[in-house]
């Protein structure tokens, strides 16, 4: 605490990362997971952006107390990911040592999840290395937790003999995890169904030991973290908020103001989509109750109707093409895909030019629009009673038209209809179902 007052007023936030770092982790022995975890959050991203470098112990030390806090709030998911992770970059940046951390963590992970015999094959990994080196702390939790696999599978030998490392430990160092305090229960069981009175002694005297450390440390450390870490961090988010506060009350008339144009847009899409659906319902409807196909300049053409010379082609051509045009929508020869102009003419026997004029004129639309209308009113007549076309893909449905694509197949569907097809075919299955 006496370190964070000077990492706070010399704003050095490499300091402040290692100071909140241990913090972080003496919340995580005192119990208190959900505040030590979103402290570990904290400064795992600070130190994935900034030490990942120079300082890639500490980086990889923060998601290892990223595992451990969601093995503590049983959180395993989590826990696995960061575990993964840990591991992964302690390869990646040279420092294979650290992975055995990251493997006992795995390992509690597996014995929380009950996969016990894969929990002892990464505790014992880890017992082993950290036995080589000599680091107590994790030896005993390392073989705290293969004491509570082996005794899930039934191997009360081991289980014991693994605790009574655990109390080893504690006897040199007079300093356990507090979760592990469930060790004494454990061998002072075994000593009374024994019936071993010097070891439950012995045993009981070191719960009372352990038990008087931890208390003291419990109600030191809450008092001083409670007075000099928690209470000022409060009022300093406090003094934020009413900062935030302030600044937000200076652009409150800005907000509504942009409030009112979001309502308002909002309010016209929702009554431009109304309307557009109320529309589409309409065409549909419309198109529904025709009987029959569409067509382009409905009155009959007959023979000596037209004598319109304003065209300047000579009456007994306009007749015949227009009578080859009657024949070419009755035999429906307009499905034929990679129709032109050209083609078309070639197959009438006349000039593209004639062609032209005399569907301008008596069919008042171009060429294209001529054909489209002719494939779309085909199609929709179609669709209207076979139920198997509908289940075809747009693309499919567009190629029995006649059309080269489903682009523009979509797109003289709705010029001709005023609907896309994508709806008038959901339109039609409801009729189906309903029916």
């Amino acid at each position: 605490m006496l370190a964070k007052k000077y990492a706070d007023r010399a704003k050095i936030p490499i300091m402040s990362f290692f100071i909140e770092y241990n913090i972080a982790l003496i919340k995580d022995r005192n119990g208190e997971h959900e505040e030590a975890l979103e402290m570990h959050k904290k400064n795992f991203i600070y130190a994935k952006n900034e030490m990942r470098g120079n300082f890639k112990h500490s980086y990889t030390q923060t998601i290892y107390a990223l595992g451990n806090s969601y093995n503590y709030l049983n959180k395993l998911d989590s826990a696995i990911f960061y575990n993964k992770l840990g591991y992964k970059e302690a390869i990646n940046l040279n420092i294979s040592d650290q992975k055995y951390f990251f493997i006992l963590n795995q390992g509690i992970t597996h014995y929380l999840k009950g996969e016990q015999n894969i929990a002892l094959d990464s505790l014992l990994k880890a017992s082993l290395f950290f036995k080589r080196i000599k680091d107590l702390p994790n030896s005993s939790e390392a073989y705290f937790y293969l004491a509570k696999s082996y005794e899930k599978i039934g191997n009360k030998e081991k289980s014991i003999n693994y605790f009574q490392k655990v109390d080893t430990i504690f006897r040199k160092t007079n300093d356990l995890l507090p979760v592990l305090r469930e060790t004494y229960r454990q061998l002072i069981s075994h000593s009374e169904k024994e019936e071993n009175l010097r070891s439950q002694i012995d045993y009981t005297n070191q719960l009372i030991k352990l038990d008087s450390i931890l208390y003291t440390n419990e109600i030191f450390v809450n008092k001083n973290l409670i007075k000099e870490f928690d209470i000022p961090r409060l009022i300093s988010n406090k003094e934020k908020l009413i900062k935030k506060l302030q600044k937000k009350s200076k652009k409150s008339t800005m907000y509504v103001v942009t409030l009112i144009i979001v309502i308002t847009i909002f309010i016209g899409i929702s009554y431009y989509q109304f309307y557009k659906k109320k529309f589409y319902k309409k065409k549909f409807n419309e198109i529904i109750s025709d009987k029959d196909i569409k067509k382009i300049n409905s009155e009959k053409d007959k023979i000596g109707v037209y004598t319109n010379t304003n065209i300047n082609v000579p009456e007994e051509i306009v007749v015949d093409i227009l009578d080859k045009l009657h024949k070419f929508e009755i035999n429906k020869d307009f499905i034929v895909r990679k129709i032109t102009l050209s083609s078309l003419a070639k197959q009438f026997d006349t000039n593209t030019n004639y062609l032209s004029k005399i569907i301008n004129f008596y069919k008042k639309t171009s060429f294209s629009n001529y054909l489209n209308s002719l494939r779309i009113n085909y199609i929709t007549e179609k669709l209207k009673v076979d139920t198997t076309l509908r289940k075809f893909t747009i693309k499919a449905i567009a190629e029995k038209a006649g059309f080269s694509n489903s682009e523009s197949f979509s797109k003289a569907f709705l010029k001709t209809n005023g609907i896309k097809p994508s709806y008038f075919l959901r339109e039609l299955d409801k009729i189906t179902h309903n029916n």
